[in-house]
């Protein structure tokens, strides 16, 4: 969520938090690990340039990494020895399609599933209809 309470919470708790929409490390810089940045510039270039060409057609925008719509910042320097490099093994498994973050079946943090092997999550699922974890996440109470 667009808001620092979860990171100054997880820092309170002393575990750690990533942020989500902008960089929230300088608001709770003893949990956050890194956070999930937005740069909606990319998505108003290409929405501009697209009604300049004559091509604007009102549909949904759906960018990513790829993009440059979507990226993290950098993590903390009390990261585990070794996360920086698994960091950027899976950006770039995700930047060449290798790794589809919301492919196949993903396991929830309830040890239920979703998805289905060989099959994306639908569009409207992913932005409207995750009502989950992933399995490694855990949630303090």
């Amino acid at each position: 969520c667009d808001t620092v309470y979860p990171q100054t919470l997880a820092q309170e708790k002393g575990v750690y938090s990533i942020g989500y929409n902008s960089d929230m490390s300088k608001d709770a810089p003893q949990s956050c690990l890194c956070s999930v940045v937005w740069n909606w510039s990319a998505y108003y270039t290409a929405a501009v340039q697209s009604v300049i060409d004559g091509s604007w057609d009102g549909s949904n925008y759906y960018g990513g990494m790829n993009e440059n719509l979507v990226s993290i910042t950098d993590l903390a320097d009390f990261c585990a020895e070794g996360t920086k490099e698994k960091v950027e093994e899976a950006k770039k498994q995700i930047l060449s399609g290798e790794n589809g973050v919301f492919d196949g079946v993903i396991e929830t943090n309830t040890g239920e599933t979703v998805g289905k092997e060989g099959t994306t999550l639908d569009d409207a699922t992913i932005t409207g209809g995750i009502n989950w974890y992933f399995k490694t996440v855990s949630v303090v109470e």
